[in-house]
């Protein structure tokens, strides 16, 4: 997916790049728009260094912690019978050998824990929760980039359709009212609307103060979205967002900006 991610974000930089410049040679361009959308994407551009790293970072240390968390791991594990018979101390009727596996399997379990424990207070511990944060702060970053996007693009195609843009014209205000002829032009985007309100559903979690957590498995590591309730507690909810999320975020971006480049009318002779 990391390669998917390279390819997906040159796209989106060539098509910003070319419609940047048709925008420059229009007469009647709305330059603080157009610049203001240029600046944007080279946000969300220059953020994916950090991106990349943070995702590899986090895979690392995920694969790590699954290896650590499955060494010393006995198969076949007892039966539940079996260990709940010796732990409630009933182990009358139990053979030998059977005692004598489930022992070695609770003393694995403890050799594995202390070894976690051990781990978690180390530099490896250190390192792993720090990749944690780096990447939960890269995705938290880019939902802010790309919303704020998508509303200069909404105000670049209001420029280019004879309105000018107010300072609360946004993209979701468009969707909304069906401003048209831009929500016709938007909306031929095929499943942009529903991917923009879902986006947005995200970002205002974020907004309202939803944190994350690092989701699994770890060959595709991502992002939940968990909440601090006012008692203190702790809620996950069901969203996540992977790195396939934000390569679909960028194709979407790019499909925009194919829209704008087309409704940018030539100049008068």
């Amino acid at each position: 997916m990391l390669s998917q991610f390279y390819i997906t974000t040159e796209d989106f930089e060539h098509e910003l790049r070319t419609c940047g410049s048709k925008l420059a040679d229009w007469n009647n361009a709305h330059h603080i728009q157009r610049h203001r959308m240029s600046d944007l994407g080279q946000d969300m551009l220059s953020f994916r260094g950090s991106l990349v790293r943070a995702h590899i970072n986090a895979t690392m240390w995920a694969v790590d912690d699954a290896d650590e968390a499955s060494r010393g791991f006995r198969e076949p594990m007892p039966n539940f019978e079996d260990l709940h018979a010796y732990l409630s101390g009933t182990t009358t009727n139990l053979p030998q050998d059977t005692k004598e596996a489930v022992e070695a399997h609770l003393e694995a379990g403890r050799a594995r824990l202390a070894r976690m424990m051990r781990r978690s207070r180390s530099a490896a511990g250190t390192y792993a929760q720090q990749s944690v944060w780096e990447l939960k702060a890269a995705y938290k970053a880019y939902f802010f980039f790309v919303r704020a996007f998508h509303d200069a693009c909404y105000g670049v195609l209001l420029n280019a359709n004879g309105a000018h843009p107010g300072s609360y014209s946004s993209m979701r205000r468009c969707l909304d009212k069906k401003v048209e002829p831009i929500y016709t032009s938007v909306a031929s985007i095929p499943g942009y609307v529903d991917w923009f309100y879902s986006f947005k559903e995200k970002r205002d979690e974020v907004k309202r103060g939803a944190n994350f957590s690092l989701v699994g498995p770890q060959w595709n590591v991502g992002v939940g979205f968990n909440r601090i309730t006012p008692e203190g507690g702790l809620t996950t909810g069901t969203m996540t967002f992977r790195l396939g999320d934000l390569v679909s975020a960028f194709q979407y971006s790019t499909a925009l900006i194919t829209v704008i480049h087309r409704n940018i009318p030539a100049n008068a002779v």
